[in-house]
């Protein structure tokens, strides 16, 4: 927190000088006092002032403060570093926690996790560093990046988690059509990948098998977007209050749609105890209020809608923007699997990332300056 107050005590000149920048100080504001208004009305307030404020401080105000920070392109060079040196740890340790468990027999990837789902959101994250390295380093270290996020997402296959693998093909395809815009291309491979992965399905470690062809979990997930439905139409404005428990609506006598219960093993058993509906976007609207996910949307379309417009000034923009759009995208993707911005260091990196994004004119070229407005334009 102090930190962040510091630089936004010394940020003046951008309210003067950077009308983006106001937009965005406004719609923060707004958020802030959204999520203050979600803790009050909240069924849970305890819960809600740790699970929102915790959400505000690692969140919200990092994109203000990197919102800043990052207008020196230096600062934006550093990050990129150490984004790329802390994925080459990971992928390391990733390597090692794998031939420790035999192979991945018995051991799962986690990361230093006690869960191994936000250990690929992680990396996820964490390939925005050399990603966006890549045109900013001398062609001799340009392959060495690119092995590196090779081997990266050969750790993602290793954790074995679905949403994420799904999230690594929606990268790769978004990628792959800056440079091959046949999508049909995609498609096909994507599904002669599948089609060999069912073929040698039965070649897999007992770990990696039982993940992949569960569907329990996603017919949980499935449900959880009728009970989302029952607290939006209840309570559609301010939400429940993040954080703030679910269980009351899901009644002993609840009935399944999509999860097939049975005597022995019913719905109700299986998310007892369960505070959460596994899915980003549905904490926004049930939990937060739909006024507070519809601001945060906004805040989101603006900065791509001012970073697309960087791409008519050719000066380089539309790497950096396809690079940080398939990070995020992927991310995205996998926080419908499970509330990725609840775990601190995931909604840190992510923010700090909308950062880079909200300052892509700096990052990438260090020869254009934002204009600045005269004296006589007041």
């Amino acid at each position: 927190m102090l930190p962040g107050l510091m630089v936004l005590v010394g940020s003046g000149a951008y309210w003067h000088d950077d009308n983006s920048f106001r937009y965005d100080a406004i719609l923060i504001l707004i958020l802030v006092f959204l999520g203050g208004v979600n803790i009050l009305l909240s069924e849970a307030q305890w819960e809600s002032f740790k699970g929102m404020g915790l959400f505000l401080m690692s969140g919200i105000w990092v994109y203000g403060t990197t919102r800043i920070l990052f207008g020196n392109r230096l600062n934006c060079k550093v990050f990129c570093w150490l984004c790329t040196l802390s994925f080459l740890v990971l992928m390391l340790w990733g390597g090692i926690e794998f031939y420790q468990g035999g192979g991945g027999l018995d051991q799962r990837v986690q990361l230093f996790s006690e869960n191994p789902i936000p250990a690929g959101s992680l990396l996820i994250l964490l390939s925005v560093g050399p990603v966006l390295l890549i045109p900013q380093v001398e062609k001799a270290w340009r392959p060495s990046l690119v092995l590196l996020l090779v081997f990266g997402g050969l750790v993602i296959f290793l954790i074995g988690q679905r949403g994420a693998i799904l999230a690594l093909m929606v990268m790769l395809i978004l990628g792959g059509l800056a440079k091959f815009k046949k999508l049909w291309v995609y498609l096909v491979f994507m599904i002669l990948l599948l089609g060999f992965g069912f073929s040698f399905k039965s070649k897999l470690p007992n770990l990696y098998y039982d993940k992949l062809v569960n569907w329990e979990s996603v017919f949980i997930r499935l449900e959880y977007y009728r009970i989302a439905y029952q607290v939006i139409k209840e309570k559609p404005i301010f939400g429940i209050g993040f954080n703030a428990p679910i269980v009351r609506f899901i009644p002993s006598d609840y009935e399944a749609k999509y999860f097939r219960s049975d005597k022995s093993f019913s719905f109700n058993s299986v998310v007892a105890g369960v505070q959460t509906f596994d899915n980003m976007i549905l904490c926004f609207f049930a939990e937060a209020g739909s006024v507070f996910a519809l601001t945060y949307i906004v805040l989101f379309g603006y900065l791509f809608k001012r970073s697309f417009r960087l791409v008519k000034m050719e000066f380089g923009a539309q790497f950096y923007i396809i690079g940080i759009g398939a990070v995020i995208t992927g991310f995205v993707v996998q926080s419908l699997t499970f509330d990725s911005l609840r775990y601190p260091h995931l909604n840190w990196i992510f923010h700090s990332i909308l950062g880079l994004l909200a300052n892509l004119d700096v990052l990438c070229n260090k020869e254009f300056v934002r204009p600045v407005r005269s004296p006589s334009a007041d």
